[in-house]
Formats: C-alpha cells, sequence, structure tokens
C-alpha cells in the first residue's frame, strides 16, 4: 500500500527541508510502503546521503526522552536506522520484529534508532503511540532534528531502513516493510563477519 503526501516535512527529498504540512495520501497496490515529497524551498547543505555500500554520513540526535545519540558511538555493533511515521501502516507492522530483535541480540552487539516523520502530532502523543504499540529502542522526530535531514535526501518511501555494519558502512537500504527473519539474517551475517575479522587478527 502506498500513501502519498504533498507535501509533508518528513524525509523526503529532504533536499527541500521544508515547512509545508498540508498532505494528501493516494493508494497504490504496487509497493508495501507509504511515499512521500516535498516542495518547499529552504534547502539545507547536503554534507552526506546515506547510501548503500558507503560510510554512513555521522550525526547526531536528541531523541524524545532528551538523549543525545551519535552514529560513530555504534561503531563495533550492528546499527539499524529506521526512518518511519506513526501514519503509515508498513511501519507499524514492522515494529513488533524491531521490538523482538532488540530483546534478542545483545546490546553489545547490536543497536536499532528510529526516525520519526511524524509532523502532525506532538511529542506527547508520539510517547505515547511508542509506550502503546510496544517500541523498545530510541525514536527522534525529524522536526526536533532537521540538521539530519540531509542525510536522507534520496527518502521517497517509508518505512525506509539502513542496516549498517560494524565499520559503519550501509551494508543495506530496505524499502518498503520486510519481515522480522530478513533483519535477523543480514544481522548474524554481519556479527559473523566482524568475529571473523576478530579472530584473522
Amino acid at each position: 500500500m502506498i500513501r502519498k503526501l504533498l507535501p509533508t516535512i518528513i524525509i523526503i527529498a529532504i533536499l527541500f527541508a521544508g515547512c509545508g504540512k498540508s498532505s494528501t495520501t493516494k493508494k497504490n497496490k504496487t509497493t508495501n510502503a507509504t511515499t512521500t515529497t516535498t516542495t518547499n524551498s529552504n534547502r539545507p547543505p547536503i554534507n552526506g546521503i546515506a547510501q548503500k555500500g558507503k560510510m554512513m554520513p555521522d550525526f547526531s540526535v536528541t531523541t524524545i526522552d532528551g538523549k543525545s545519540l551519535r552514529v560513530s558511538d555504534y561503531r563495533g555493533k550492528v546499527l539499524i536506522i529506521d526512518v518511519w511515521a506513526t501514519t503509515c501502516p508498513p511501519c507499524r507492522r514492522e515494529i513488533p520484529g524491531f521490538a523482538n530483535i532488540v530483546n534478542k541480540y545483545s546490546k553489545n552487539d547490536f543497536a536499532i534508532i528510529g526516525i520519526s516523520t511524524d509532523n502532525r502530532i506532538s511529542k506527547s502523543q508520539l510517547k505515547g503511540f511508542i509506550k502503546k504499540i510496544g517500541i523498545n529502542y530510541p525514536i527522534a522526530m525529524i522536526t526536533e532534528n532537521r540538521s539530519i535531514m540531509s542525510a536522507f535526501a534520496d527518502v521517497r518511501y517509508i518505512p525506509t531502513t539502513y542496516i549498517i555494519d560494524t565499520n559503519g558502512i550501509v551494508r543495506d537500504r530496505v524499502v518498503g516493510a520486510a519481515p522480522q527473519s530478513y533483519f535477523e539474517n543480514e544481522i548474524q551475517a554481519l556479527l559473523k563477519n566482524r568475529s571473523n575479522k576478530k579472530q584473522e587478527t
């Protein structure tokens, strides 16, 4: 299912990092994601875009709980960055799987950061959603971390999920909802690769 939002401040042609908030939706049966675009002309500097096969741009975010997180602090772990929204059904379907993965893997091996693109709900409303649905990993709102928009300039659909290896390289960019098993297989492969490299040194 695709929902088309025009224009909205969610991640999105983040090249235009905007303030526009009116939106429309359009269903499409060909994909399991929500598409988003923006038409605002306030364009932030692009300091690096998250791309498969390249180093994840280093940035920091402040979570809705007030904690500061920096991408480079997760080196040595497999990191997932999930770009999502509460209004996106495929995004909501993925959340239980992510919560299960967090419970299954050691904090020394794996972490996930959710980047909420919601721009029509308050922080307290998002906190209520997080509690209700059982999210057990840190969430940051794009509206409170606009400086990171340039890293996701080519995001057109949500959820878009980045799988980052222990060296900070983006190993996969998953567009649309994927099953828990897919992410687990990727995590296990990357952790195994890390262990093999340690044995070689």
